[in-house]
């Protein structure tokens, strides 16, 4: 997953310079809107990538306490996950780098860990990505940039929920030293 999102990223950037640079020649409208799209899924994907970095640097154990209220599960969550069945879809999403989420190279702990990272680098993606909405300003196009904003605070959305539902089990797990 890693790879690819490099190279959408990379892609999408250097479409979104010829199509503007083609815009410039030609000042047609659909040129524009080809390289508005190819800025959006650039943006959205370097945002990602860019927060992402930034926690994998500066977060670590000891900044990060699963038990802080932030990381705990809410009265009104358990049902809301039932209601949503998050169970039948969670394993849908795949994940930046795999690895990190896998009892081969991390222990319970770490992966409680990981889970609230991710977490946290999801809830500034969900509002860093809503942050595209201010790109409306100078190239309008407000539709096509609501859409992306919304689908990306949608799957940063799953993503923590996903993280959240998963957290007491994994919890429950490391009390308890039971890892089957």
């Amino acid at each position: 997953m890693k790879k690819f999102v490099y190279g959408v990223s990379v892609a999408s950037m250097v479409l979104m310079f010829i199509f503007f640079i083609m815009y410039i020649n030609t000042k047609s409208n659909n040129i524009l809107v080809f390289g508005i799209v190819m800025m959006i899924i650039c943006y959205h994907l370097v945002v990602r990538i860019a927060v992402t970095t930034l926690f994998n640097a500066f977060c670590t154990p000891e900044i990060v306490n699963p038990n802080e209220h932030q990381f705990q599960q809410k009265d009104f969550e358990k049902g809301l996950y039932r209601k949503i069945r998050v169970r039948r879809w969670k394993n849908s999403f795949s994940s930046f780098d795999p690895n990190n989420f896998s009892l081969r190279f991390y222990s319970i702990d770490e992966l409680i860990f990981e889970g609230c990272k991710a977490e946290m680098i999801h809830k500034v993606c969900f509002f860093v990505g809503l942050l595209s909405l201010i790109f409306t300003v100078w190239f309008g196009a407000f539709t096509i940039y609501l859409a992306a904003a919304v689908f990306g605070a949608i799957y940063d959305l799953a993503i923590i929920v996903v993280q959240r539902f998963n957290r007491p089990r994994l919890m429950r797990i490391a009390a308890t030293g039971k890892y089957n």
